[in-house]
């Protein structure tokens, strides 16, 4: 009957651990899904504007008779600020990771914490009956 009620109520300490660590878990999936999205997002905005830009500053009329030369100039310009574009969300996606990184390795300190909290009580209760039974 002990034994039971033991169990039971072993059982019930673990529920609220369970939960919060998978709340913990689909927090940290969220927001790190987040932060990719807002990611992209400012990516494609900030090529959008950039295109916007530069259809702006050509004249129609330049737009079907430049030379050569300053086509090519204009080329290697747009493919230098797409590689700083790419650089940037490089950058910023490497960040975003380092920190999703910290904040999983808090997660895991704290459910290793917690798994040994559960198992050091388990242990208590383990020697408490071993001893309630042999007196």
């Amino acid at each position: 009957m002990i034994n039971q009620q033991n169990a039971e109520q072993q059982s019930h300490t673990d529920v609220p651990l369970i939960n919060r660590m998978a709340h913990s878990i689909g927090f940290y999936t969220a927001r790190t899904y987040l932060g990719i999205q807002n990611i992209t997002h400012i990516a494609h905005t900030e090529t959008h504007r950039q295109d916007q830009l530069k259809r702006d500053q050509i004249e129609p009329s330049e737009q079907t008779t430049q030379p050569s030369e300053q086509a090519e100039e204009q080329n290697e310009s747009r493919t230098r600020k797409a590689e700083d574009l790419v650089d940037d969300l490089a950058q910023r996606l490497g960040s975003f990771t380092n920190t999703v990184k910290l904040n999983f390795q808090r997660t895991t300190a704290r459910v290793r914490e917690d798994t040994e909290d559960i198992w050091a009580e388990a242990q208590n209760i383990r020697h408490y009956r071993n001893h309630t039974i042999i007196q």
